[in-house]
């Protein structure tokens, strides 16, 4: 089944009248070719096979989500704003003030498009960070051991160590599901990673920057990025940062953790935007 990783009702802002949108092969460019310029539908780009199928092993706490729906990533965690998410930025093209609720579930929503891209889950990178965990934590599992294996030698034991790092590493289903349950994980606990940063960027100022039709805004299959103090550009990097989204091809979003909106009390029944 097609999963995307980039909400189609993110892609549809950019879509011309005839539906579809202009794109440009990147990584062409980066090799010194010249690429042409396709012209496709959102169903055909930004997406992958079965990115957020729940069809590998998964950690005891986690088996039961299979029995809910099929597709429980996609039907229960990202519907819920990618439902609401034309309606929202309906308002903000009109200019007119969020509903707090809208507000908050729309940079909920900008946040979550960064950390479920397939930038952030790929298995290549996720790979190489259970390596450099397993190699960090690798003394401390030595000696922990000590007292336990007594009449193993060193040897013997990074032996072993090895042995399970390359059985995890080398077993994708594995990697999948760690990265799946570590994606529920961050959607749905109010105090986890998305819900914190959302929280952040809500109370700093939103400001949209506008243009015309003669200079539009474009968009990539990884959108959204930071730009800290020194003006170095990150993938999630929400702390000395100017959060920066484009939206639509006429509309950018801009939210710098360094300026409070001081027009929101925890009263505050709308969230306005400069």
């Amino acid at each position: 089944m097609k999963q995307h990783y980039i909400p189609k009702c993110y892609l549809n802002e950019f879509i011309g009248s005839d539906g579809k949108l202009a794109t440009v092969d990147y990584d062409l460019i980066k090799k010194g070719r010249n690429p042409c310029i396709l012209l496709k539908t959102p169903t055909q780009i930004g997406y992958e096979i079965d990115f957020y199928t729940l069809d590998v092993e998964l950690p005891g706490p986690y088996q039961q989500l299979r029995t809910l729906k099929p597709y429980p990533i996609e039907q229960d965690i990202f519907w819920r704003y990618e439902k609401d998410y034309p309606a929202i930025l309906e308002q903000i093209r009109n200019r007119r003030p969020l509903i707090r609720k809208q507000a908050e579930l729309f940079i909920y929503a900008l946040i979550s498009m960064k950390l479920r891209n397939k930038f952030i889950l790929n298995l290549a990178t996720q790979k190489g960070l259970l390596k450099r965990v397993i190699e960090q934590d690798k003394e401390d599992i030595i000696d922990k051991s000590m007292a336990l294996f007594p009449d193993l030698t060193r040897e013997e034991k990074l032996n072993t160590i090895k042995s399970v790092e390359d059985k995890i590493i080398k077993n994708d289903d594995f990697v999948k599901g760690a990265n799946l349950v570590a994606l529920i994980q961050r959607e749905t606990k109010r105090d986890g990673v998305i819900f914190d940063i959302a929280s952040k960027l809500f109370n700093c100022e939103w400001k949209i920057v506008e243009t015309n039709f003669k200079s539009m805004f474009i968009t990539s299959d990884n959108p959204g990025f930071c730009l800290d103090s020194h003006s170095l550009p990150f993938n999630t990097k929400f702390a000395d940062c100017t959060f920066i989204f484009p939206l639509t091809p006429a509309f950018c979003l801009m939210i710098s953790d360094k300026k409070r909106d001081f027009d929101i009390k925890g009263d505050s029944l709308f969230k306005s935007i400069k």
